[in-house]
């Protein structure tokens, strides 16, 4: 092979890894803004994404060397009229844009959804040290959140505030079921991670990972703050995919919690880590229940490029890109969309 082959053949790679690799294309519109909240010492950032009809330009959000992205138009005009809100907690040391997969398909639906970047537990900054003050933090910025929209005109003028459902995958699981009047234990917490060292969650709060490496004693968390409710009555749905912390759970605060609530588990029960099954938390509540089979925790992010798993082994991090069963993320991402439409469809009749 010469060398002008070599370079053509190189040239045409380079394209393909770096190329947007675009999932969809659509009529979603995003918008970026910020709010503050007086528990932050910073504006948290926030995409909103919601039905459009024209104007905009061509944006890839969530698209880098890893994943693929969803073709949206930037700042394009909204839809007339004031549609139901669906509030987002992504999960630890994930993003906002990650889940414009799930935001375009609820726009086409009908739904404006708002996701905060939570600082500390957010893309780039997240740390096992960060990740148990979360529990307080990220409920007062989705309580936030809600706030900055009711005050702005602009964002206001959009959404039905009277209409809206929490949102929250992992860490962002547990958040929603506190939102919704759950509680936890940090003692269970420390308990159930001093006799699984190994299962999910726990291996990151002991001492991070090759990248960010970190350590957190349960033991010595605060307990006062972690235990606390942080109810929010202007939700008026819960969806939790896969939450997190549910052995830390308080059982007796499910028996409280009156709003329907949704509880998506990715995979079979038998086969699911310890501390992942919640179905007994949605028979407590009374809410539903739905397993994805076929599914493992990872595949609540976005579709992986060709090469992302290439990317994401060479820097030593979880395999998010590893396909484990079947069913292609695409597949797995229709079902849950589905799943949780059928759950919102109330809201947009």
């Amino acid at each position: 092979m010469n060398l002008k082959t070599i370079k053509a053949a190189s040239a045409f790679l380079l394209a393909a890894i770096f190329a947007p690799d675009l999932a969809n294309a659509g009529e979603t519109g995003v918008m970026s803004f910020t709010f503050e909240a007086p528990h932050r010492d910073r504006l948290i950032q926030s995409l909103l994404f919601y039905p459009a009809v024209n104007g905009g330009m061509p944006d890839n959000v969530g698209g880098n060397i890893v994943f693929k992205g969803e073709i949206m138009r930037r700042d394009a005009q909204p839809e007339k009229g004031k549609h139901p809100l669906v509030v987002v907690s992504h999960g630890s040391g994930s993003n906002a844009a990650s889940l414009a997969w799930l935001a375009r398909r609820l726009a086409a639906q009908g739904h404006v959804v708002a996701i905060t970047n939570h600082q500390g537990s957010t893309s780039g900054d997240s740390t096992p040290e960060t990740t148990i003050p979360a529990m307080w933090q990220r409920p007062a910025d989705i309580s936030g959140l809600l706030d900055a929209i009711s005050a702005t005109t602009a964002l206001g003028s959009l959404v039905d505030t009277s209409d809206v459902t929490a949102l929250g995958f992992s860490l962002g699981g547990a958040v929603v079921l506190n939102l919704a009047g759950a509680r936890y234990e940090a003692g269970k917490l420390a308990s159930f991670c001093d006799a699984n060292p190994d299962v999910i969650g726990c291996p990151w709060l002991a001492k991070g990972n090759t990248l960010i490496p970190g350590h957190v004693d349960l033991h010595a968390i605060d307990a006062a703050r972690f235990n606390a409710g942080y109810a929010d009555k202007r939700i008026k749905r819960f969806i939790a995919i896969d939450p997190g912390f549910v052995p830390a759970l308080n059982e007796a605060s499910l028996e409280t919690i009156a709003d329907p609530v949704l509880i998506l588990n990715l995979g079979d029960l038998h086969t699911m880590p310890a501390g992942l099954p919640a179905d007994h938390v949605a028979a407590a509540i009374g809410g539903r229940y739905k397993t994805v089979a076929g599914a493992t925790h990872f595949d609540f992010l976005p579709a992986c490029k060709f090469l992302g798993w290439f990317f994401i082994w060479m820097e030593g991090d979880d395999p998010v890109c590893t396909q484990s069963g079947s069913r292609s993320r695409d597949d797995i991402h229709g079902e849950i969309a589905d799943a949780i439409l059928a759950f919102l469809k109330p809201a947009v009749l």
